[in-house]
């Protein structure tokens, strides 16, 4: 992501290089000449100075001019190219491949062999290696359509999801244990983003569908009824679950100022989508009008006022010092959504009428008539010997924090015996994991105390309690009752426990439980904490008294002890209500036991909305969410213009698609996603037969999958990138469509390394181009040889069983013992770097670290060590054969005569220098690994 500071580096690039304009040159037409054409722009210093010399709606651009440029195009179905080889041609691909081949007078390379083609077509079909059962079949299918069935099969296997959503995973700057809640430690509702992917291309989701939901998924009408058809359901779930896609970006919770955060988060959004969908670098238009391709900075807050109208951070904190947390919603039908929502208003409805109720009785317990009897009865029953202690004065502490709280509501003062506003120092949540607080105090004397927290809590916050001369005394979970809210209208006294302890100094340590299933905590918003000497023979006097005078003794117990604190207790403990009134407080708590019992638990999942999420519903956001903003100048959120941007899309496309009217009552996200997804969009299909054609050949027919504009590459072979687009259009927008031409073409089929090696051109596909595996595949492979990866052949993939592969390893917790943190270190080696942002595609490094990695790291040596033991445990078969499973299980061939002869020397000399057998095998198996044959694919 770029940031201001940058686009202003930039600007000050750009005018260097002229005043009052930017002379840029580019290509017109790749058809006609190769000749720079020059154009002339307004300077981006122009744009941003002064608000007379561009007004918004001003053209910036030479419009003409630019849509003539090839990516900005109408696509056009070309005709197909007329050739000599006709019999070469599989299908048209072959035809626009050997144009260009014979155009240089080159000859395509011969096809490669079957144990070749078979481990590149499964390897890049679903980034697993071929069986052996898988091989020999191949073999013996001596028929003309024997590399088609082996296509039809890997389209049509639940692997293939895996393997393409990691590729579109990289390219929506997707990453395993990226995504942190500070609210949900361990939540992993991204997981569902990765997953709906991976099913999208596994059911060939058309492609224009697939943009649709990501973009506005949860504003598209619901097909069939989740509630009653399973298939409905899942689409519905897919629908709310792509929008995520908006969502997984880097997050900037430390940023202390929210309108700047708001706007990098805006521009995330609106740099990812432009270059995953449209190819193009938008975000430079943030802090003035692209030096280089057709979008004015009007454009980029026409954008983005759609995102911006769009909600997508939660509402963790009030405090902006704890960052802002990315927004959630409950995987769940609207239905069920609704069936908690009712459950939730029934719980906070009555404990309203509780929480009004007991303030009744506390004004009636602290009236003048009720203190003066209390006064009385306390001559009769001594007041016992008190410690107390303000919950902010810890002695150690974590992951708690001191505030400061404050109340509307008006609380009895007993000294001016007024009202008064209130106020309270507290200790509370900071990090919702393992929080504690530690005290230390002394004690007058030896005895029994009991220990008292003021406090509030919206529901029940258990807690372990440790006391004593080294806390060593434990009270495991005490049940810590809510009091109905948060605040100080809703503080009550409970106790948590009465501990022998001795005169002098004691400790006492506070922790909050973890829930074993959301790994999370809450902590109670603590006031004071008050120890009581209790003895047997005072609680008997207390309640004789309190009899004698048909008074509570609850109230005379809390008078004795609290004379200066509310008279209100905890939602499920003993109250002060007598007679009618406690009857009515336990029909309140059974309605209220019986709500919490209908909740049901949905998993929480990443969502973006045009509505706003409040207690488990969703309602109409306020009028003021949707909004058009204005442009910021040269990037900055305090220096904008007087007149906002119309919400809208880039003019650039406007004399072929309709920039469509923003609802007022809508972000403009389903307008955006229709625009995208439209057939008349020139980059939209363009840009993802582009991705296609790299997933297969390790580079696209634009060498810049990310970038169409003019500082990208040009296309190698601009017709056939025209023709495919536009048979993807007319196949549906089907993924598997064009994958399908893709590999069943002799293109494709075509050897890695050609007779005439002087003449072999990568740009002009002369071979197959020779590819090192990703990490994933590399580190699947070794899993595959061991027979740790699960097959499966039919769909749904069923997810539990691929738990083991990368993709899901670090998520899973199914690494091999104890080297979990070996299987991170080895993304780095192979060239995963996740940067945050957009990765059209890795580097292919062929690196010392590589080898030195197979060589040093436990890792390699563990699968080996595993693999050596799979063949060892062959009977009844020679050294020879069992070399053999080796090659097969590790790549895909058998070992010729020379490498048999020789790794059987190798194993007899290892042996005669004192290895034992079994770990001459590991040698060879780490060897196998090791080699240039696994790593690759030709």
């Amino acid at each position: 992501m770029r940031s201001p500071t940058h686009h202003m580096f930039t600007l000050m690039l750009v005018g260097a290089i002229g005043a009052s304009a930017l002379t840029m040159y580019t290509f017109a037409d790749d058809n006609k000449t190769d000749t720079p054409t020059k154009v002339q722009t307004h300077s981006p210093t122009d744009t941003l100075d002064t608000k007379q010399k561009t007004r918004p709606g001003d053209d910036s651009y030479n419009w003409d001019y630019w849509r003539k440029f090839w990516s900005f195009k109408p696509v056009e179905r070309p005709a197909i190219p007329k050739v000599k080889k006709n019999a070469w041609v599989r299908n048209p691909i072959d035809a626009f491949i050997l144009a260009k081949l014979e155009a240089n007078d080159v000859d395509p390379a011969p096809p490669a062999d079957k144990f070749t083609w078979l481990r590149r077509v499964t390897f890049l079909l679903t980034g697993l290696p071929p069986t052996s059962a898988e091989i020999e079949a191949f073999l013996e299918d001596e028929s003309d359509n024997a590399h088609d069935k082996v296509v039809n099969r890997l389209l049509k296997s639940p692997h293939y999801g895996e393997r393409m959503g990691r590729h579109w995973l990289d390219v929506v700057r997707y990453e395993q244990n990226r995504v942190r809640l500070k609210h949900q430690p361990k939540f992993r509702g991204e997981l569902h983003y990765r997953d709906y992917v991976v099913r999208a291309f596994n059911h060939d989701k058309p492609y224009d569908r697939f943009i649709m939901e990501q973009i506005a998924g949860d504003l598209l009408e619901v097909i069939g009824d989740p509630d009653q058809d399973a298939a409905a359901k899942q689409r519905y779930f897919d629908q709310i679950i792509a929008p995520a896609f908006l969502s997984i970006g880097d997050w900037f919770d430390e940023c202390t100022d929210p309108n700047q955060l708001r706007m990098d988060i805006v521009d995330d959004m609106i740099d990812t989508t432009g270059k995953v969908f449209m190819g193009l670098s938008l975000g430079c238009a943030r802090c003035h009008d692209h030096p280089f391709d057709p979008v004015p900075t009007e454009d980029y807050y026409a954008l983005g006022g759609i995102f911006k109208s769009t909600k997508i951070i939660g509402d963790f904190s009030e405090f902006w010092r704890d960052g802002r947390d990315r927004m959630t919603r409950k995987l769940a039908t609207k239905s069920q959504v609704h069936h908690n929502g009712k459950q939730q208003r029934i719980i906070d409805e009555t404990i309203e009428e509780i929480v009004k109720q007991n303030e009744k009785t506390a004004e009636y317990l602290a009236s003048r008539t009720t203190m003066e009897n209390f006064q009385k009865l306390a001559k009769e029953v001594s007041r016992p010997a008190t410690v107390t202690v303000e919950a902010e004065d810890f002695a150690g502490v974590d992951n708690l924090k001191i505030s400061t709280i404050r109340d509307i509501v008006e609380e009895f003062d007993f000294k001016s015996e007024g009202p008064k506003r209130a106020e309270a120092t507290v200790i509370e949540t900071q990090t919702p994991v393992l929080q504690w607080a530690r005290y230390t105090f002394r004690l007058p004397k030896t005895g029994r105390y009991e220990i008292q927290l003021l406090y509030s809590a919206r529901g029940p916050t258990p807690i372990d309690v440790q006391a004593g001369r080294n806390a060593s005394k434990v009270a495991l979970d005490e049940p810590i009752e809510g009091t109905g809210g948060w605040g100080l209208r809703f503080r009550a006294w409970q106790s948590v426990g009465t501990y022998q302890m001795s005169a002098g100094p004691n400790a006492l340590r506070l922790t909050a439980r973890v829930d074993p299933k959301t790994k999370t905590a809450q902590f109670p918003q603590i006031d004071k904490i008050r120890l009581v000497h209790v003895t047997a023979a005072w609680e008997a006097k207390v309640k004789k008294v309190a009899a004698n005078t048909k008074m509570n003794s609850n109230a005379l117990r809390h008078y004795l002890i609290h004379a200066d604190s509310p008279y209100r207790f905890a939602m499920g403990k003993d109250s002060l209500a007598s007679g009618w009134e406690a009857g009515w407080l336990e029909k309140k708590r059974a309605m209220i036991r019986k709500a919490q019992a209908s909740l049901r638990e949905y998993p929480d999942i990443l969502a973006v909305s045009d509505e706003l999420h409040f207690k488990g519903m969703l309602i109409n956001r306020p009028p003021e969410a949707i909004t058009d903003i204005p442009v910021h100048i040269r990037g900055d959120v305090y220096n904008t213009r007087d007149e906002p941007t119309p919400r809208g899309m880039l003019r650039l496309f406007d004399n072929t698609l309709v920039n469509p009217k923003m609802p007022a009552d809508e972000s403009g996200r389903l307008q955006l996603a229709v625009w995208l997804s439209h057939p008349k969009n020139p980059l939209t299909a363009r840009v993802m037969v582009n991705r296609i054609w790299q997933w297969h050949f390790g580079e696209g027919l634009v060498a810049t999958p990310n970038d169409f504009g003019t500082r990208g590459a040009k296309p190698t072979h601009p017709a056939l990138l025209d023709w495919l687009a536009d048979e993807f259009v007319k196949s549906g927008w089907s993924v598997k469509h064009i994958q399908k031409l893709i590999c069943t073409s002799n293109t494709y089929r075509m050897a890695s390394t050609h007779p005439k090696s002087e003449i072999q051109n990568p740009k002009w596909l002369s071979a197959f181009p020779r590819q090192r595996l990703s990490v994933e595949a590399i580190y699947d492979a070794m899993l595959c040889s061991i027979g740790k990866v699960r097959r499966q052949t039919s769909s749904p993939l069923d997810f539990n069983k691929s738990a083991d592969r990368m993709m899901y390893v670090l998520t899973s917790n199914r690494s091999p013992k104890g080297l979990g943190l070996e299987i991170k270190k080895m993304f780095g080696v192979f060239d995963y770097q996740h940067t945050g942002v957009s990765m059209p595609k890795r580097d292919q490094t062929s690196t010392a670290a590589q080898s030195l990695w197979f060589m040093n790291n436990p890792l390699p040596r563990y699968y080996a060590e595993q693999l050596a033991a799979r063949v060892l445990q062959l009977k009844q078969i020679t050294e020879g054969e069992r070399l053999e499973q080796v090659y097969v299980l590790a790549l895909g061939r058998y070992p010729n005569d020379a490498v048999t002869r020789a790794t059987m020397d190798y194993i007899d000399a290892a042996i005669k220098d004192g290895a034992t057998r079994e770990e001459a095998w590991v040698r060879v198996c780490l060897a196998v690994y090791s080699s240039n044959a696994f790593r690759y694919i030709e």
